[in-house]
């Protein structure tokens, strides 16, 4: 099948994106590439069945302006959008500059359906209820996208009972919940959201689709080693861990970094991370068994170590070091994995606002490690060595994607919160 073609199924996927300053030009222009590029592989020009925009913060204030612009060039049955800090289209990243990504699926026979403001901010134990009345048919249930403002979001409600409701899909492994917080939320123009002509500042926003034709897979790239032992938390409060092991936690952590290996030491600068493990009846932890969450301080005089999460006695973390090498060596082994199905008829890629040009070097590392990985010439040890120049032609399959404060993506078969990850969801074909 010729890249991004519409498959047997008739699924079809295309995107566009433009750098424009001006808002409505930019809507304009990554409508028009996008229909184009449907255009030009035989199909349709109007009417997706639903629609993703993300655009970076100077368009937040006119996001109305840009929302109205899609639905008159695109007219999609669905429209969701957020702005954050920096924006990935195509084979390219927007991360110092204006940039408008919007990606377009045509899915015959889908059902997308439209969850509020409203109803993913009902209190417990109410939301399940309203959940499920504003998805509707669970049994045709692919995946849900949650798009919202990292500053007010309640994930710590919301994103269990979206795991609940999706675990009544009944298919066996439970649909993804997939999504992205808002970056840079300082910025004026940053956490706006859009579902169709709803724009709003705080809260989130969510669709889910529905379809027998169609699958959602989804990976996410860590990019941490594990160090020391696992250790216990035996005492915490709230985000601080006062106790591992029965030792004052400061100095445990001391001393697991005193004991580290010249290489390893090298990258404490770099920042120092848990891994708080996702399922605690596991014998062994390895990769993907962990949710990563940083270090955000001390207190000398408790010897407590603050946490970027709420933590809680009787959990299990164990210390994590990350460096560029690391995490582009493990996006790109996920990746290769991959390949051992067919092409995606299309992405969104929700990576961490931190994996930019200040962590890689390069803005555009994520999208074209993505785009590379599902070319026809395979990848190779040679190719996969971070820094080789890549300059394919063209983008292989339709993509959009944000640089965000954390992503949303399935951990331990539940929809969870991540940080300083790459979340890629790929749309295919149902297996018949």
């Amino acid at each position: 099948m010729t890249p991004g073609q519409p498959s047997s199924s008739g699924i079809l996927f295309s995107a566009g994106v433009s750098p424009a300053g001006s808002a409505d030009r930019a809507a304009a222009e990554a409508c028009e590439r996008l229909i184009a590029d449907s255009v030009r592989r035989g199909g349709p020009s109007w009417e997706p069945d639903f629609a993703v925009v993300f655009a970076t913060a100077s368009h937040g204030p006119l996001l109305a302006a840009v929302a109205s612009r899609i639905r008159r060039d695109l007219n999609p049955k669905r429209l969701i959008g957020l702005t954050s800090g920096a924006v990935l289209g195509g084979l390219d990243a927007y991360e110092r500059r204006t940039g408008l990504s919007v990606l377009a699926g045509w899915i015959p026979g889908a059902e997308v359906q439209a969850i509020s403001r409203e109803v993913l901010a009902t209190p417990p134990p109410g939301i399940d209820d309203a959940l499920r009345g504003a998805m509707g048919d669970l049994s045709t249930l692919r995946a849900s996208i949650v798009l919202g403002d990292s500053s007010s979001t309640l994930t710590g409600e919301l994103l269990p009972a979206l795991s609940r409701v999706h675990a009544e899909a009944g298919w066996g492994e439970a649909p993804p919940v997939l999504g992205a917080l808002s970056a840079s939320s300082k910025s004026p123009g940053s956490g706006v959201m859009v579902l169709d002509d709803d724009v709003a500042r705080e809260g989130a926003v969510a669709i889910s689709i529905h379809s027998e034709n169609l699958r959602v897979d989804t990976l996410v790239s860590q990019g941490c080693t594990p160090f020391a032992d696992p250790m216990v938390i035996t005492r915490a409060r709230k985000n601080l861990i006062l106790e591992l092991g029965g030792r004052p936690a400061l100095g445990a952590i001391r001393d697991a970094a005193s004991a580290l290996g010249e290489d390893q030491r090298r990258l404490l600068p770099g920042g120092l991370f848990i891994g708080r493990v996702i399922d605690e009846y596991k014998d062994r932890f390895g990769r993907g068994d962990f949710l990563i969450r940083s270090v955000t301080g001390v207190d000398e005089d408790s010897n407590a170590v603050a946490v970027a999460d709420l933590v809680r006695a009787g959990q299990t973390i164990q210390l994590q070091l990350r460096d560029r090498r690391t995490a582009s060596e493990d996006l790109l082994m996920l990746l290769d994995a991959q390949r051992l199905r067919e092409r995606p008829l299309g992405a969104l890629l929700l990576t961490c606002a931190g994996r930019g040009r200040s962590f890689f070097g390069d803005e555009s590392h994520d999208v074209l490690a993505v785009q590379r990985a599902f070319r026809d010439d395979p990848p190779g040890e040679i190719k996969a060595k971070m820094g080789q120049q890549v300059d394919p032609d063209e983008p292989v399959m339709p993509l959009c994607g944000v640089f965000a404060n954390a992503q949303i993506a399935p951990a331990g078969g539940r929809g969870a919160l991540h940080t300083h990850s790459a979340v890629l969801a790929m749309f295919r074909a149902q297996e018949t």
